[in-house]
């Protein structure tokens, strides 16, 4: 028998709290993504927690962003499959090794370009983060439209290279159904890119986020850098050595 509901929002106030306790400057939060097991080399990099950081009107688009990614990633690992596929087929290497390259790059790089941008953003409610998400993720629906067309030799196999794997035999229909399988898996990603979009922009578009805001909120950011605060100050202290030092020199 379940508790009544509420002890349930009781203990979920308590977890809560906890949460915020150990998130304390004296309880930091540790980082908890990507998720390793603790004998490993590597260590997590982000504390990412959509359910503690994000707001609950935003936490299900937010899932679903993630999820996206997810797909992506699974999407660009089918198309690693579908290579090697050809590459047994005898197209060769270079598309094959095209794919691991897309693979191994764009995974990572997508997280951390787009994703991240509209996690922070969602989080802090920043104009600035919405702008670098946006335009980021516009040219990864780009690219993934193209990816889902499949130019010959690119190192992603979509429609074209689908349709060109058919044949009478039933190794090239064996063949073209994998190629038509990834095709629509990147059909379908270009169109979650296209929804999730759309979406976010809507919700974009009902808050008060601005591109005045953004820029605000990026000179504040880059004056507030310790790197760039460090610069100026070097600056400053040679521009007035320099002027002490032409007083200083004597006038004929």
């Amino acid at each position: 028998m379940s508790p009544p509901a509420d002890q349930r929002a009781e203990s979920e106030w308590k977890a809560r709290a906890e949460e915020e306790m150990r998130n304390t400057p004296y309880y930091p939060r540790r980082n908890n993504w990507p998720p390793l097991p603790d004998k490993c080399c590597f260590q997590p990099c982000f504390y990412q927690d959509i359910d503690v950081e994000i707001h609950t009107d935003f936490q299900k688009t937010v899932r679903q962003l993630y999820y996206l990614w997810m797909f992506h990633g699974f999407v660009l690992l089918l198309n690693v499959i579908g290579g090697f596929v050809l590459m047994l087929c005898g197209q060769g290497f270079s598309a094959f090794g095209l794919a691991i390259l897309y693979l191994i790059l764009f995974t990572p790089f997508s997280f951390m370009c787009w994703f991240r941008p509209a996690y922070r953003a969602f989080k802090n409610d920043s104009s600035f983060n919405f702008m670098v998400f946006f335009f980021v993720f516009f040219f990864q629906l780009i690219v993934t439209g193209i990816q889902a067309i499949g130019i010959p030799g690119a190192g992603t196999y979509g429609i074209i290279t689908a349709i060109s794997m058919f044949d009478a035999t039933a190794k090239g229909v064996f063949v073209g159904l994998i190629m038509l399988f990834v095709a629509i898996c990147f059909l379908l990603a270009a169109g979650g890119d296209l929804l999730l979009l759309t979406k976010i922009h809507r919700i974009y578009r009902t808050s008060d986020a601005s591109v005045t805001k953004a820029q605000q909120e990026f000179a504040t950011t880059f004056l507030r850098n310790e790197h760039v605060q460090n610069a100026a100050s070097n600056v400053a202290a040679s521009a007035v050595r320099s002027q002490m030092a032409n007083a200083s020199q004597p006038r004929y």
